[in-house]
């Protein structure tokens, strides 16, 4: 195991002291060059808890695939079995839909307006103050796992992990997540720190291109094929191609045994951690940072859109001393879990408030959601690796920001071209009618345009929809963001569809 560190340590679990920044070089066993140390004692403050938080992010994971939420294939099992002790949120959503913006939102607590991590900009800033710093900082033990290349050390994501395992570097897709389900099993059964642990874990298995479902492979008739998982949605969406019903049936199905797959790593992992750790008062939650498109609303992948099929996400919290198991339909958010995880560790109290809800006391029923997906450089840059998508009358309607306000059974998607959505959720889940013109609609519409205005400027500092003119974008915006990335990195997101 190499370590960089602001100290001698050759065993980081049981470093005696807390720092908090970390960045650096990724390896395979990242363990983070610490940028500001201190000599703060391995005791927690008076106020900690103590208790161990587990966050799982199922990577492209909607909620509407899951039994858990009554799906009608058996997808979930273990996500299943944990509902008998968690709260099962049903009305989660993501910040965007996409990795990048979500991950940032779920360590930060800030919305992407805030936190800068976006479709343009694809890193993590250290002006942010991270959960695992917060949570370092305070005494725990901060261990991440990330599966995709999208959370890496050099895109600022591994701020305040002691140790950051991208275990990407270690497999192709296919067999991903066994070898993080294989370290995460190693490293709990032989972890032996008296200090908390927080531990974060990417599971990337239900991600394109479809050939990950592993022992699930055979499971709902799912069948691999190459013509639909080998990032087929670049001819897609410049017309080259399109897909079969059949076709679409056997994505369909290879997604779901993909979950079905995840969902049996989520269980191998909590067999694990239960064996060692006090399920009665260790905080674990289960969540998506999005969801995929699966031919909805004629979309394939989880790009150019904030349609729900992206954004419902599952949410499940075990948390047995403030948390009762049952049902939650509040209006949830990936940038909950910060101050939820805190509060859960005992820390949240005096902290600055970051946008989110502490799911762990909060019982208002209404609030707005709100989503944002920024121009869509990562895509352009895949379909144009040379420049000049905004160019191409195919897909030149997707160069442009959105972001969404869902409240009381409406949503409106807003479009920075001023091509905007309504849709009447109570009645249209699925998003199939557009009310955005319906003079029946129009207080409704007007209403939810300016909310979304007032919290553009809440969230963004004064931010305003009108600063939100992409009709000129640099034609190599995207293409910077490889600027400095090793060839394995490269060769990662060339696999995943990001780049050419």
């Amino acid at each position: 195991m190499t370590i960089l560190s602001c100290a001698d340590a050759t065993h980081p679990t049981a470093w005696p002291f807390t720092c908090r920044r970390a960045s650096g070089v990724a390896l395979s066993l990242f363990v983070a060059t610490l940028m500001a140390c201190s000599d703060t004692a391995n005791t927690l403050p008076a106020s900690a808890t103590g208790h161990d938080i587990v966050i799982i992010v199922l990577d492209t994971v909607r909620k509407d695939r899951l039994s858990t939420y009554g799906y009608e294939r058996a997808t979930s099992p273990n996500l299943d079995s944990m509902i008998a002790t968690a709260r099962n949120f049903d009305n989660a959503h993501a910040t965007s839909g996409w990795t990048t913006p979500s991950h940032a939102s779920l360590f930060s607590g800030l919305y992407p307006v805030a936190h800068g991590a976006t479709q343009e900009n694809w890193r993590l800033t250290e002006d942010v103050e991270s959960l695992a710093e917060v949570l370092g900082g305070a005494g725990y033990q901060t261990v991440g796992v990330a599966g995709n290349v999208m959370i890496t050390a050099e895109r600022g994501f591994a701020q305040g992990f002691e140790i950051y395992h991208e275990s990407w570097r270690s497999a192709k897709m296919h067999a991903r997540d066994a070898i993080t389900v294989d370290w995460v099993k190693k490293f709990l059964s032989e972890r032996d720190d008296p200090r908390p642990l927080f531990l974060f874990i990417n599971l990337i298995g239900a991600h394109g291109p479809f050939d990950s479902c592993g022992s699930s492979c055979g499971a709902f008739g799912a069948k691999l094929d190459g013509q639909i998982t080998n990032s087929f949605w670049k001819d897609y969406y410049l017309g080259k191609r399109g897909l079969t019903d059949a076709q679409y049936d056997r994505l369909s199905r290879l997604y779901d045994a993909e979950v079905k797959e995840v969902d049996a790593n989520v269980g191998r992992i909590l067999k694990q951690f239960n064996s060692r750790h006090d399920p009665s008062t260790s905080f674990v939650a289960v969540t998506s940072d999005h969801g995929e498109n699966i031919g909805d609303h004629g979309h394939v992948n989880h790009v150019f859109s904030l349609y729900e099929s992206t954004l419902q996400i599952p949410l499940l919290i075990r948390y047995l001393p403030k948390l009762k198991r049952g049902r939650d339909s509040r209006p949830a958010q990936l940038v909950d879990l910060y101050p939820t995880a805190l509060d859960a560790a005992g820390l949240l109290e005096g902290r600055s408030a970051t946008h989110g809800r502490n799911l762990l006391v909060d019982a208002q029923t209404q609030r707005s959601v709100f989503t944002e997906y920024y121009r869509p450089d990562q895509a352009m840059l895949r379909l144009f690796p040379d420049g000049g998508g905004q160019d191409n009358h195919r897909v030149r309607k997707y160069w442009r920001r959105l972001r969404s306000v869902s409240r009381d059974g409406w949503k409106l998607i807003w479009g920075s071209d001023g091509n905007h959505e309504l849709y009447h959720l109570a009645i249209d889940p699925t998003e199939a009618t557009d009310l955005i013109d319906a003079p029946d609609a129009a207080t409704v519409r007007d209403k939810l345009l300016a909310e979304l205005e007032s919290l553009v400027a809440a969230y963004g500092d004064g931010t305003s929809l009108a600063d939100d003119d992409t009709s000129s974008p640099s034609p190599d915006a995207a293409a910077r963001e490889q600027d400095g990335l090793d060839h394995e990195t490269q060769e990662e997101l060339r696999a995943l569809g990001y780049i050419e």
